[in-house]
């Protein structure tokens, strides 16, 4: 009977537990499991307010951080958190400012609260594995730059207090090593981030960036009047919305491209339409990019007079039409293509480029109107765009490159030829058409 007894024992003792499924903090290459604590990390006991440290600090542990944050507030210099020995960061809650960096990188925290910082110079959060929160409900301004990048598990960010990012300089270099001074603000391969909160954003100081972070649907920047630099959005799959409703001026480039659905038919309507509102915005102070956004539904730039580089819009399927009726000034070509489904094109203020014009691959578009028009220093180009029945270039005289018009299966004749007899005597280059237009006299040119 012992011996039964034993064996039973021995079962027991050597019997293999049921595998269980992977956690949400489970790291991503199948490494040591982190448990993530749903209570925040504790805040044991803060120093005084006017406790500063004058210098730079790294630290490796949570003793550490707990030992740090129990004697200062505030730090004059740079903060590097780095390794897999910080799981909690005890008293890093206690942190109310920062005049240089905050980095964040390579360590085994879940969740980043600092419900007192007010300000910093810089934060830099990346490569983070397990994280999946942070929390800085009063942080109003940033100085230099904020950077999220590379996060996997990061869902949740509340920034919901900042207003201003990249309007100062840091002395000395980031602890990080890296720096760009023209970056202000970059959200990058952070997989499964779903909530951004930046809405009492007021002001960038350099370039906003959002990349690769393919289950964010929405960025949201209502407040946000001025970037003194460019705003960068692509790569961006699901990306339903862009709305920016205060926004007058991009200082730098404009680009958004490859965002929302991207690999549709020309004919298929999106399951997730994409709409970008940004109504006030009027002036970009470098060139404007839109291309390969092929779920882009409707697009509200209704009040854009001056772009300081080229015009480039390509690559939507659904608009109903694209109105880029204030626009006045390009600084370089206009080149719109692909633009399936709309059926006008709104350029009735554009009197100024410093290009070519191309307007290609528009099937559904009917009429090509520029009353404004007087000279295209470069080429223009109206190709393909097989619904085309009507060009209306009331005050065109100068084409200082070729002109070529061709393979808009439904345009007249004479609509063709009419561009032409406008340019002739001043065009610089080759007619190209699909027709045989007359050629005046050599004496009457």
């Amino acid at each position: 009977m012992s011996g039964i007894r034993l064996l039973v024992v021995l079962t027991l003792l050597t019997g293999c537990a049921p595998e269980e499924e992977p956690g949400p903090s489970d790291p991503p290459d199948g490494g040591t499991e982190i448990d993530c604590d749903p209570e925040v990390a504790p805040v044991l006991e803060c120093a005084s307010e006017h406790a500063v440290f004058q210098d730079g600090v790294e630290l490796t542990s949570d003793s550490e951080i707990e030992s740090f944050f129990g004697q200062y507030s505030s730090v004059a210099g740079s903060i590097s958190l780095h390794g897999s020995e910080i799981k909690r960061a005890p008293n890093l809650g206690c942190l109310k400012s920062l005049d240089g960096e905050l980095l964040l990188t390579e360590t085994d925290l879940c969740r980043l609260d600092l419900p007192k910082l007010e300000s910093a110079a810089v934060l830099s959060i990346h490569h983070n594995d397990v994280l999946e929160s942070v929390t800085a409900p009063e942080l109003v301004e940033v100085g230099a730059s904020l950077d999220l990048e590379s996060n996997p598990l990061l869902e949740d960010v509340d920034l919901s207090a900042l207003r201003e990012v990249g309007h100062w300089e840091v002395s000395g270099p980031p602890v990080s090593g890296q720096s760009d001074a023209e970056l202000a603000l970059k959200i990058q391969k952070n997989d499964s981030l779903t909530t951004l909160d930046l809405g009492s954003l007021e002001f960038s100081g350099g370039e906003i960036s959002f990349n690769e972070s393919d289950l964010l649907s929405e960025i949201a920047l209502g407040q946000l009047e001025r970037v003194n630099g460019g705003l960068r959005i692509d790569n961006m799959n699901g990306l339903t919305s862009l709305a920016a409703g205060n926004l007058v001026e991009i200082h730098g480039l404009f680009r958004f491209d490859h965002n929302g659905a991207n690999h549709l038919m020309a004919t298929q309507e999106p399951e997730l339409p994409l709409r970008v509102d940004l109504p006030q915005l009027q002036t970009v102070g470098g060139e404007v990019y839109f291309d390969n956004n092929p779920s882009l539904v409707s697009m509200d730039l209704a009040a854009l007079r001056e772009v300081s580089g080229p015009f480039f819009y390509r690559g939507s399927i659904v608009l109903d039409g694209v109105d880029f009726g204030a626009l006045e000034r390009v600084s370089g070509d206009v080149h719109i293509a692909q633009i399936f489904g709309a059926t006008f094109l709104d350029l009735d203020s554009l009197e100024d480029i410093e290009g070519g014009l191309l307007v290609r691959y528009s099937s559904e578009l009917s009429r090509l109107s520029l009353p404004l028009l007087e000279e295209v220093p470069g080429d223009l180009e109206i190709l393909q765009n097989q619904g085309l029945t009507e060009l209306d270039f009331p005050v065109l005289e100068r084409v200082d490159g070729d002109l070529a018009i061709e393979f808009n299966l439904e345009l007249p004749e004479e609509e063709i030829c009419s561009v032409f007899e406008q340019v002739e005597a001043s065009l610089g280059g080759k007619l190209r058409a699909d027709v045989e237009c007359p050629v005046a006299p050599p004496e009457s040119k």
